[in-house]
């Protein structure tokens, strides 16, 4: 009996908060959140620069290496980096698609009568 009330004891003591305490909201806070900023290897590179050129995947893949918590901060920065530039490529692509279509459609559309 008297063992179980030390463990409701230690129970209440474990959830116990105490509202005393200063904490500072303007520190960041380290929640055990090691970032790799190692050199990478040129095998690490091999494998991140193989991963555009898997389709529909690969953009995928950048996302969560890009925006994923931990990792290499250099393939963290490659990664949004290309991000930019593919989101750049593809806006351009689309307007000179636009462009060309506008440009063709009604010069298809015209009738010669001899």
């Amino acid at each position: 009996m008297e063992e179980n009330y030390n463990n409701e004891q230690e129970n209440e003591q474990q959830y116990q908060y105490n509202y005393n305490t200063d904490y500072n909201y303007n520190q960041p806070q380290n929640y055990n959140q090691q970032n790799d900023n190692g050199v990478m290897s040129v095998g690490e590179w091999l494998l991140t620069i193989l991963a555009t050129i898997i389709p529909c995947i690969g953009p995928i893949i950048y996302l969560v290496w890009a925006f994923g918590k931990g990792g290499n901060e250099n393939r963290r920065n490659y990664c949004k980096a290309w991000l930019i530039y593919w989101v750049i490529q593809t806006i351009l692509a689309i307007i000179l698609v636009i462009v060309l279509f506008a440009l063709i459609i009604p010069a298809s559309s015209q009738y010669y009568y001899y």
